[in-house]
């Protein structure tokens, strides 16, 4: 048992998190990667901050956060927390949890404590 934990322990430490290489045309990751960015920043452009941000918009935003700005992490859920949503989420090597990670109900603003906050969520993606 002691050796699969060490196993996996030296696993995380040698590829830790990658942070993809993200220069147009340098291999099929980076062009992945640019796909991705393109499928989400056009399924963005469908949220409408007018009649208040749905608990899918708001799965959607995290979602869209989470893959522009935060390379070692993951986002794991949304949560109702009154006049916003709680997005929930691990960074790190440990997975630590992110505390404070609102999306307004409202108005779509994110307050994150991890990254940037936006006013919209249309300014994720530049």
């Amino acid at each position: 048992m002691r050796l699969i934990i060490t196993l996996f322990l030296l696993s995380l430490v040698c590829n830790g998190c990658r942070n993809e290489p993200t220069t147009p045309g340098t291999d099929t990751t980076s062009q992945t990667r640019e796909a991705q960015t393109s499928e989400l920043r056009h399924k963005l452009r469908a949220v409408t901050t007018a009649d208040g941000i749905s608990k899918s918009e708001a799965e959607l935003i995290a979602e869209c956060y989470f893959h522009q700005n935060v390379g070692c992490g993951a986002f794991t859920g949304i949560q109702d927390g009154g006049d916003f949503w709680i997005v929930d989420a691990k960074v790190g090597f440990a997975g630590t949890p992110v505390k404070d990670f609102h999306i307004d109900k409202r108005t779509g603003r994110i307050t994150s404590p991890i990254g940037p906050s936006y006013a919209t969520p249309l300014q994720i993606f530049p």
